[in-house]
């Protein structure tokens, strides 16, 4: 929609300010065009839209955390939109006035933010939850130097959030703030634990530092639990990460999405179970359900191709048409992107055959062609909305044999 570009104009010119302030290279040129942008944006605030209320008060962040502070404008947009700003925005807000000079207006600001977004009366920023913009609050409050507001409360409700969801998927954008508000946290007291475990120290104490990595193999935990005990008075959180090759393949998925996919010839032959052909070309075809009743969503269709594949066209040209007449129906999408390893689709649920009401149906096509004999595992499809956890849908995996072209 029209409001969406600005506020993702935002988030990326917010990634590019925290990589340069890490170090990294971020050409000037393009930098000082997005932030010109921003500033384009954020001049307006005399006679904001309501729904531009969000990018704006997001882009008077990055311009503050950027050097270039708009703080008359983030005082007028405080003074006279805040009461209709979500949570989130006005914790944005509220950063580039701390950062503008503005410490009592910043307080105000957060106080109100955190109060909105503590009892859900705020609806959800841009592309995100409540859980998502209570980690942008906290990482925002924590980069705006502001120390009159205790952050404790929206842990604490990112706690409950977190133990208490439905479903055990995070998005995208949930993932990235939780990673930065655990980045935001200040340091603890010094840790005092003890490890009984597997490996060369089966038992041994820590008590440097705030915090610790446990790296364990799968061969030393197949020998043994392991067991920690805090030996400290205060909480000790943990959190377990774990790395490697799935031991199978994942199992089917229908949450609110059904997806198939099949293979055909270009005639519009199904391919069926037999072996596949060294050098034949074939059509990869993707199509699927989502439940009637739910919300329209911004979704990614993301297919993994086994190493025996490789993408010719992303999207067919002259589908509908000649001899991809069978594709007529074919579904629009945003975004296509053909990778060495998979296809990405990237569509608005909005624009798809059907209704909220009675369900919608999606149906995307690619070419691929067979390079390299051999075994290979199919991996499954999966379709999900792109910044929500839920709907998500994940067809069945299988095995593709492919036969060199002699066999012809």
């Amino acid at each position: 929609s029209g409001t969406d570009r600005p506020w993702l104009s935002a988030l990326a010119m917010d990634f590019l300010t925290r990589a340069r302030e890490k170090g990294y290279p971020v050409p000037d040129y393009f930098f000082r065009r997005g932030l010109n942008y921003l500033g384009d944006l954020v001049e307006v605030a005399g006679q904001p839209d309501q729904e531009l209320l969000a990018p704006m008060a997001y882009g008077a962040w990055v311009l503050a955390r950027a050097g270039q502070a708009m703080t008359e404008e983030a005082r007028y947009l405080f003074t006279h939109s805040r009461k209709r700003m979500g949570g989130l925005s006005l914790a944005h807000l509220a950063g580039a006035l701390a950062l503008g000079g503005e410490p009592e207006l910043a307080r105000q600001g957060f106080a109100a933010a955190l109060a909105r977004l503590m009892t859900g009366s705020s609806p959800a920023g841009p592309y995100g939850t409540g859980l998502r913009d209570l980690a942008a609050l906290v990482t925002t409050l924590a980069a705006s130097r502001v120390e009159t507001v205790d952050p404790a409360p929206a842990w604490q409700r990112i706690m409950t959030l977190l133990t208490t969801r439905k479903s055990s998927f995070l998005s995208t954008q949930e993932q990235a703030w939780l990673i930065l508000a655990g980045l935001a946290l200040d340091k603890g007291q010094p840790l005092n634990l003890s490890v009984q475990g597997p490996g060369p120290d089966r038992e041994r104490t820590i008590t440097a530092g705030d915090r610790a990595r446990l790296m364990f193999t799968a061969g030393e935990l197949a020998r043994g639990a392991v067991r920690i005990t805090n030996l400290a008075t205060t909480p000790l959180w943990l959190s377990v990460t774990v790395s490697g090759d799935p031991g199978q393949a994942p199992p089917f998925l229908a949450k609110g999405i059904v997806v198939q996919r099949r293979l055909y010839t270009l005639d519009g032959k199904p391919v069926g179970n037999r072996s596949l052909i060294q050098g034949e070309q074939l059509v990869m075809d993707w199509s699927g359900t989502i439940r009637p009743g739910q919300e329209d969503f911004q979704g990614l269709l993301v297919n993994l191709l086994p190493a025996g594949l490789e993408i010719d066209q992303g999207r067919i040209e002259g589908a509908g048409r000649g001899r991809f007449a069978w594709l007529a129906d074919l579904s629009p999408a945003l975004h296509t992107e053909a990778r060495d390893d998979r296809l990405v689709v990237a569509f608005d649920s909005a624009d798809l055959e059907g209704s909220r009401k009675k369900g919608r149906r999606f149906h995307f096509a690619s070419l691929v062609r067979v390079v390299t004999p051999g075994q290979y595992t199919d991996p499954p499809v999966e379709v999900q909305s792109m910044y929500g956890s839920l709907p998500r849908g994940r067809s069945a995996s299988g095995q593709w044999r492919i036969e060199s072209g002699s066999h012809r």
